[in-house]
This record gives C-alpha cells, sequence and structure tokens, in this order.
C-alpha cells in the first residue's frame, strides 16, 4: 500500500484486507450527499504558520536544576481548578519552549527527570520532555533511546494519568510527538502497539461523541491498514463536526500569556489524510458508498495546491462509481484540481467514459476495476473467477486482464 504521501501505482493498486461487509458502518457515516464538505482557511501543504505578532518569551533557565525549579513553581502557582483549561497553564507551555536549547543539551538527563514527575501535575513538562528526547535520539540516530521514548508514552497514556488540560497548552508539541511515534511505529512494524497509543492518544484530547478530528486520526487509519486490520479503526471514521485547533499561537504581554488561533487550525494535510485512509477503511470494511463519500469529499476540498493524497482518492474514487454503477458530478472540485487531474487521470476518464457506452463495456471496466482495487474483490462482490484472464506480478497486485483492454 503507498504510503501517507505516495500515489498509488497506475498498474496495480493499494493491497486492501479482505474484510467481511459491515453493514454497521453505513449507520455512523452517511451517504456522500450528505456529508458537508471540511473547510479549511489555509490551503497550503507546508508547515503550521509561525505565531504572529510581538511577543516576550520568558528567560531561559540558567540551569537545568533552575529549570526543574521554575517549573515545579509555575506548577504550584496553577489553581487546582483550572485541571480542564489550558489557559492557565500558558506561562508554564511558554516557559518549556524558551528551554528546548538546554533540554536539548540534557536530554540524557530527562528520563530520570520523568522518574521525579507526577503525571498528574507534570503533563505539559513530561510530553516536552518526551519530545526532546525524541529529537536527540533522531539526532544521534539511536533506535534505543526512540524506544525508549515510545514506551514511556504508552505506559503513561495506557494509565490515562495525564490532564488534558496540561497536554492541550503543548497541544503542537503532542501532535509532533506522536508523528515521531508513528513514523517509529512503521519502522520496527509494531503495529498493534502503534495503533493502541495512537487510539489512547486521541481519547486523551478529544471526547468521542463530540466527532473531533484531529491529526492522530489519520495515522491511527493509516496503522490499521497496514496492520490488515481496519475494524481496529471503526470507532473514529464519523462525519466530521469540529476540527481541533492544533496551531495554538501564544502572544505575550507584560505580564499574562494570552491565547489566539493561527491562520489554520490544523495543517490541511492532516484532513487530507484522514479523509484519503478514512476512505480505504471504509473500503476495505466493506462499504463502499461510504468509501466514495470520502473520497469525493478529499477531491473536492478547498485548495489552492494539489496533493498527492488527493490524485490518488480521485482514482480510487473513479474506480469505486464504475463498481458502483454512479455518475456523481464534481462541480465542487477546485479549479487547480481539475487541471491535474487532466493529466494524471486520463486513463481513468477514458475508463469511466467507456463504462457508460453498453452494458457490456460496462462490465469489462467493473472488471478492471475490481481487479485494480483488489484481487478478492472479483470473488467476493462480483464472483468472477479466473477465467476472464486477470494475472498478477511477483508482489500480488493485478495487471490488466487481456479482455478488459477492449474497454478502452
Amino acid at each position: 500500500m503507498d504510503g501517507p504521501d505516495d500515489v498509488m501505482d497506475p498498474q496495480g493498486g493499494d493491497k486492501v484486507p479482505d474484510v467481511p461487509n459491515n453493514p454497521s458502518l453505513a449507520a455512523r457515516v452517511p451517504p456522500h450527499d450528505e456529508i458537508e464538505r471540511i473547510e479549511d482557511p489555509v490551503l497550503e501543504y507546508d508547515s503550521p504558520a509561525e505565531p504572529s505578532g510581538s511577543r516576550q518569551k520568558p528567560a531561559p533557565a540558567q540551569n537545568f536544576d533552575k529549570f526543574v525549579q521554575r517549573v515545579n513553581a509555575l506548577i504550584r502557582e496553577t489553581p487546582r481548578s483550572a485541571a480542564a483549561n489550558p489557559l492557565d497553564y500558558s506561562e508554564l507551555a511558554a516557559f518549556l519552549k524558551s528551554n528546548e536549547d538546554l533540554l536539548l543539551k540534557r536530554a540524557g538527563d530527562l528520563e530520570a527527570y520523568l522518574t521525579e514527575c507526577d503525571s498528574a501535575t507534570h503533563g505539559a513538562p513530561i510530553i516536552y520532555a518526551l519530545y526532546i528526547m525524541y529529537e536527540s535520539g533522531e539526532k544521534k540516530n539511536s533506535s534505543a533511546v526512540k524506544e525508549r521514548c515510545f514506551e514511556i508514552l504508552f505506559n503513561y497514556l495506557s494509565r490515562n494519568s495525564l490532564q488534558r488540560g496540561q497536554v492541550m497548552v503543548v497541544i503542537d508539541i503532542y501532535v509532533r510527538l506522536f508523528r515521531k511515534a508513528h513514523d517509529f511505529v512503521l519502522s520496527t512494524m509494531r503495529l498493534d502497539a502503534g495503533l493502541e497509543l495512537m487510539a489512547l492518544g486521541i481519547d486523551l484530547i478529544v471526547d468521542r461523541e463530540t466527532n473531533t478530528l484531529t491529526t492522530l486520526h489519520g495515522y491511527l487509519f493509516y496503522l490499521a491498514l497496514q496492520a490488515h486490520k481496519p475494524e481496529r479503526a471503526l470507532p473514529y471514521l464519523f462525519k466530521v463536526k469540529n476540527i481541533l485547533n492544533e496551531n495554538l499561537v501564544r502572544q505575550t504581554t507584560t505580564s499574562n500569556v494570552t491565547f489566539s488561533t493561527s491562520q489554520s487550525i490544523i495543517e490541511p494535510k492532516s484532513v487530507l489524510m484522514y479523509l484519503r485512509y478514512g476512505g480505504e477503511v471504509a473500503f476495505a470494511l466493506g462499504d463502499y458508498k461510504t468509501s466514495a463519500a470520502f473520497y469525493y469529499s478529499l477531491i473536492t476540498f478547498p485548495s489552492n495546491d494539489v496533493s498527492p493524497l488527493m490524485i490518488a482518492g480521485h482514482r480510487h474514487w473513479v474506480i469505486l462509481e464504475i463498481l458502483l454503477d454512479e455518475d456523481t458530478p464534481l462541480h465542487a472540485r477546485s479549479a487547480c484540481m481539475s487541471r491535474a487531474w487532466r493529466q494524471e487521470g486520463v486513463l481513468y476518464n477514458r475508463l469511466a467514459s467507456a463504462s457508460r457506452i453498453d452494458d457490456a463495456r460496462k462490465e469489462l471496466a467493473r472488471i478492471r476495476c475490481g481487479i485494480h482495487c483488489h484481487p478478492t474483490y472479483l470473488t467476493r462482490v462480483m464472483r468472477i473467477g479466473a477465467g476472464h484472464g486477470s494475472y498478477y506480478d511477483d508482489e500480488g497486485l493485478s495487471m490488466i486482464p487481456p479482455m478488459a483492454k477492449d474497454a478502452l
């Protein structure tokens, strides 16, 4: 299967696990004509915008002992009633970020420091220390350090001991930490542990019933597909009602720290990953209409640029439209997406056009699309055997059956 940034191979397709149909999924996610398109004010595929406006950074600590003392003092000064309000921890978060260089220099002491932290009150320092440890491990190319960070993070989350209020004030660091954890899971293939970590990470920062989208959702979906366990992603597949603000901008006045949001509350790529791999999860669970709905939202995402995720999703959507015998108009597709698709989608447009000529050509197009999606689709859904001349390469990806070429 293609990675988070890759485009599907036009000669084959993503390997989707063979999972029995799950009719309960349709009750969770409405058909595409009822799904609202996810809007985001910034549509560039780069890093989050830097904080705007003037701000005064707290002075960094003179040494590590002074750092620990100041962190403890800030935590003591914060009212216990502020546990659910990240604004009350904003001064602590600003101080942590002003000491990044110091912490990188003392990265070897951070695990010992974590043993002195009370997870009920030191959530923000714990997340920041783990992030710095991961950074240090990457710079030293130390797999042992990265594995230890993963284990410590997993332990904190599995005990459910961190406070949401403190974590939310460093939510940008939290998301970066999970991005590193996601990369570590893929490099070590610890997929089951990674799936559980992502689910715990989501549940810490949002409530499931709020249908709030986070960056972690896309990572969870991708790992579920890699593990051939798409059902693990089902509780997190929903119609998005809210998007978590992951890019808080901290603006400091003389005595108080205030919050405002950056132009983009979440990286657009996070939304695209949710739609791209959410569509694939729905397909793997046997709900092809919901899968097409996710891909439709993906390819009509308002943008000034085109992501490879959108192109890959468009290919899947065309195939599903043929398989479902539908012809949904794409009036909402952006101009840049339309231009990109004219280059990338020549074969798929020809296949879609051929499928509308007559029943015979439609059936041939459906055969080819079924093979393209996944070999088991033919026997599971279309009940077509190997007599149609399909064959496979060494990796198990299906090739074009000779008779299907006539459909073009």
